[in-house]
């Protein structure tokens, strides 16, 4: 048995007088033959942010337009095609400026039954912001969004800032950072909308004496 299943030239962005993503696909195509793992081939013409999200248009040149064509992640179950991929970007430093753990990553939802198709895009995640430090200054955060033809179904974004410090005594090193923030989540479920905006105090401090015995500590309100 053969399946072989294919959707050219469309774009997928917000319905409404809003826009903020806009994703234009070439092709989407998937080929299940027997005896042989499935295949998925994605191409993207272009990605634009726009309205709200137009800040983040610099990060446009980030994204691998071919990332989803022969993805390194592919799960294909009885719910649907799963592709995704994701990119390490190098660290950047300048002098006193410093931009760390940057990171890309991206995915695609195709269900076999029932809801729509998916984009989502990511840079940095929750767990693993990215860190940017101005001499004792530093900061850092993230942003996500999952897209689908009916609109938004989740945005999530964060950013902090404060001060940071790091020591090293040859026997001993340690850093300590202060940071408060703003978190801000939008979800959309069962027809309704849930927005979040919190904002947070963190202070973390950590310290490693020659290898044998470290420590750390976070407070976060």
């Amino acid at each position: 048995i053969d399946v072989t299943c294919s959707l050219s030239e469309f774009d997928l962005q917000l319905i409404g007088a809003d826009r903020f993503l806009v994703v234009d696909f070439e092709a989407i195509s998937f080929i299940a033959r027997a005896g042989k793992k499935p295949e998925v081939d994605v191409k993207l013409r272009e990605v634009r942010f726009e309205g709200a999200l137009s800040f983040v248009e610099t990060l446009r040149s980030l994204i691998p337009l071919d990332g989803f064509s022969d993805p390194p992640s592919l799960d294909v179950t009885p719910a649907g095609i799963t592709s995704s991929f994701s990119l390490a970007l190098p660290n950047i430093a300048v002098g006193v400026f410093s931009l760390e753990n940057l990171s890309f990553a991206a995915a695609l939802n195709v269900p076999f039954v029932g809801g729509s198709l998916e984009t989502s895009f990511s840079f940095c995640t929750r767990e693993d912001p990215f860190r940017l430090t101005v001499s004792l200054f530093a900061g850092g955060g993230f942003f996500g969004i999952t897209l689908t033809p009916a609109g938004i179904k989740r945005l999530e974004a964060a950013f902090e800032f404060g001060a940071a410090v790091a020591l090293n005594f040859g026997v001993a090193s340690g850093s300590l950072s202060v940071m408060a923030g703003i978190y801000f989540k939008m979800e959309l479920e069962d027809g309704r909308e849930d927005a979040t905006l919190s904002g947070y105090f963190r202070a973390r401090g950590e310290v490693d004496v020659l290898g044998i015995i470290s420590a750390s500590i976070e407070l976060y309100l």
